[in-house]
């Protein structure tokens, strides 16, 4: 087995195999996909043989199903692995060749991150930004996605924009902080040792609807009226966030969102990591404006989830039919992405724009064309 030494070559190597690991069983999953509904297009012709294919590739799905997991976990592990190697080296650990890692050229991505950070909230675009361990150029992407949107939609409620893992560990620390101190007021005599166990516990609770799971890349956060002390200290994260799992390394990235695309699971031209963040914040425009209560949109996706999903991605994206904020929120993307927008993406976006001004009438003159 190769080793790979504690330096830059050896965390991009790990990074790079778990992305690997990843593309590929991705890719085997969809070529499944494919499998199964070319058969079932031509189970008619089948005859007695039908049932018997269909039950190998019912089993054959399951085999892949039950160690896709495994795979995620090992790839995850791996990009975990690379990442320790640059903390490793950041506190002076020897690399493999011989070198000192404190010694070593310091990466050029965190200054650049910094760069968009202090873009953003000195402009008044997100009043605090953290991109973590995202990529540089996924940190890019999502900064000037950010800035193009606030300016046509300046009272968007953005109050964290970044790697999805920074905003967790932040409002974690925040949640601790804020029972510790309500707990303090109910058990004045208590000592934060006997304390800790029981906050640690409420704090985990809090956090798993913010936790990743398997195939999350990116999430919006949107508490529009909040009340009681966690929601408010929840809504103090509204904005949008990116996995680190996937806005890490900017050319696998950029290869799961080609997929999605290629598979009609994603608009088309949003084959790039802006197009998420447009995605999600189509999600926040949406909520804002309450765009899934509209009749005129409501009606349009009760008509597109009727349709099968060939059409489905001819006409915007197989998401797009998880629900109603999904439809506006690939609406919104393809509207931002795709030069040829077609009807479906440009009539709700545009239907969204008309929401936005009517709550701004003062503007309205402004930015109508």
């Amino acid at each position: 087995m190769a080793k790979y030494a504690i330096n830059q070559e050896g965390s991009e190597a790990l990074k790079k195999l778990g992305s690997s690991i990843l593309i590929s069983c991705n890719e085997i999953m969809e070529q499944s996909r494919d499998l199964e509904q070319k058969l079932a297009e031509l189970e008619e012709g089948l005859g007695i043989y039908a049932e018997e294919i269909r039950e190998l590739t019912t089993k054959n799905r399951n085999i892949l199903l039950a160690h896709k997991e495994n795979l995620e976990g090992l790839a995850e592990k791996l990009r975990r692995q690379g990442d320790e190697i640059l903390e490793l080296m950041g506190l002076g650990v020897i690399a493999g060749t011989g070198t000192c890692a404190a010694e070593s050229k310091p990466a050029a991505a965190d200054p650049e991150k910094r760069n968009y950070q202090s873009f953003l909230v000195q402009n008044g675009y997100a009043e605090k930004a953290d991109f973590g361990k995202l990529d540089p150029a996924s940190a890019r992407d999502m900064a000037m996605a950010i800035a193009e949107t606030r300016e046509q939609f300046p009272d968007l409620d953005l109050k964290f924009t970044g790697s999805l893992q920074a905003r967790n560990e932040a409002l974690k620390r925040d949640l601790t902080k804020s029972y510790l101190n309500e707990y303090k007021k109910a058990y004045p005599n208590a000592s934060e040792k006997d304390l800790l166990p029981v906050i640690r516990q409420q704090v985990e609770e809090d956090m798993q609807g913010f936790e990743p799971g398997n195939g999350t890349i990116a999430q919006s956060l949107f508490v529009k009226n909040p009340s009681g002390f966690v929601a408010r200290l929840c809504a103090q994260y509204n904005g949008i966030t990116i996995n680190e799992q996937y806005g890490g390394d900017y050319g696998f990235f950029c290869q799961v969102k080609s997929r999605d695309v290629k598979a009609g699971w994603k608009p088309q031209n949003c084959d790039t990591p802006k197009a998420t963040v447009d995605h999600e914040l189509g999600h926040q425009i949406a909520k804002l404006v309450d765009a899934h209560l509209d009749p005129d949109i409501i009606e349009l996706y009760k008509k597109f989830i009727t349709l099968d999903d060939k059409k489905r991605s001819e006409i915007l994206s197989g998401y797009a039919a998880e629900s109603i904020h999904e439809f506006l929120a690939e609406s919104w993307s393809e509207y931002r992405n795709n030069p040829k927008c077609r009807p479906c993406a440009k009539f709700v976006a545009e239907k969204m724009i008309d929401l936005y001004n009517d709550t701004r009438y003062e503007k309205r003159k402004v930015l109508r064309r």
